[in-house]
């Protein structure tokens, strides 16, 4: 994890295979979430297989979340649906502001990936416009004409983090 940190990520990457070997909860997750971390292409399929493993041993927030951000990062959208929708069924996301800055983070790349449709199903079925309003109005800028007169509901003060959602959401377009 400290290698991770300091962005040695051969070092870390050698670190979390010798701690598989040694069957370490949670070594898997985190190889998995180092080569998203570090944009590591040619290691895309990996990070999708050691994520699947990862959450068969354990379901929690953490591993559901990197499962489906190393998903959508494969664009197997299907894969991160699914447990994106296991965490939020869960509502653990909703328990720790770390956690909340994660999921919310997860949505954002989901939005890059433009699954406008999904995240407006959700928003509905979950009720995550008030809970995550910011980033309601950053999807209603990416659909101005699904909901135009939601969109002119924004007050001033959510521009600025509205605006650096959507460009997170290029920069993840990029990834």
């Amino acid at each position: 994890m400290l290698f991770s940190e300091l962005k040695q990520y051969e070092k870390a990457e050698n670190s979390y295979k010798q701690a598989i070997d040694l069957d370490v909860a949670g070594a898997a997750n985190s190889l998995a979430w180092l080569y998203f971390e570090a944009i590591q292409q040619d290691k895309k399929a990996a990070a999708l297989n050691l994520a699947l493993s990862a959450v068969a041993d354990n379901p929690g927030f953490a591993y559901l979340h990197t499962l489906a951000t190393v998903a959508l990062w494969n664009n197997e959208i299907d894969i991160a649906r699914e447990n994106i929708e296991k965490i939020l069924l869960a509502e653990s996301w909703q328990q720790d502001s770390d956690d909340e800055k994660a999921f919310i983070d997860l949505l954002i790349l989901l939005l890059a990936k433009g699954q406008t449709n999904l995240f407006d199903r959700w928003q509905q079925q979950f009720d995550l416009a008030d809970r995550l309003k910011p980033l309601y109005y950053a999807f209603l800028n990416l659909v101005p004409d699904k909901y135009p007169n939601q969109l002119l509901r924004m007050g001033s003060e959510l521009k600025q983090t509205v605006d650096e959602i959507l460009e997170k959401i290029a920069a993840y377009q990029e990834k």
